[in-house]
């Protein structure tokens, strides 16, 4: 008897998260949405801690880290940081496709971090920002953006 073929495990999640997503689990947690979101972020890590998504970084999460001001906060930060296995250096490409974004209203980072997640090809774009996730599904772009509780909610689905 030959046995059945072996299944190849699924390729993992690529995630890329904005700056407001590593820093939701050091947000205060009195406020219900923090809490909520907290705790996606939390579950999302550690998905990425296991293995099952794969987060990739770049030099606008850089960028804006090195501008936190409380040096604790910034130390937790760059632990969540360091979990990310891909890092995305800027690139003409990149930058252009952000010039594109901006012309919709879009901030510079807000559109630098939209450009890398694309460029990147990851699978979900992260966000806790209304704003830029109302503006980012109101132009075509090949990522999904979502809010970290959303993510979770589709792939318990």
């Amino acid at each position: 008897m030959v046995p059945p073929p072996a299944t190849a495990p699924a390729d993992p999640l690529r995630l890329y998260f904005d700056n407001n997503v590593y820093n939701r689990p050091f947000d205060d947690r009195a406020i219900s949405r923090n809490r909520v979101e907290a705790r996606a972020v939390e579950e999302l890590v550690v998905r990425i801690e296991n293995e099952e998504a794969e987060l990739v970084s770049s030099f606008v999460v850089e960028a804006e880290h090195s501008r936190l001001a409380i040096p604790a906060r910034r130390r937790e930060v760059r632990r969540l940081m360091d979990l990310a296995q891909a890092y995305v250096a800027a690139h003409p490409v990149i930058l252009e496709r952000a010039r594109g974004f901006r012309g919709v209203g879009l901030y510079t980072n807000d559109a630098l971090h939209l450009a890398v997640a694309e460029y990147a090809e990851v699978d979900y774009f992260v966000t806790c920002d209304d704003k830029l996730l109302r503006k980012a599904r109101s132009v075509e772009i090949t990522v999904r953006v979502v809010l970290p509780t959303e993510l979770l909610e589709e792939e318990s689905s």
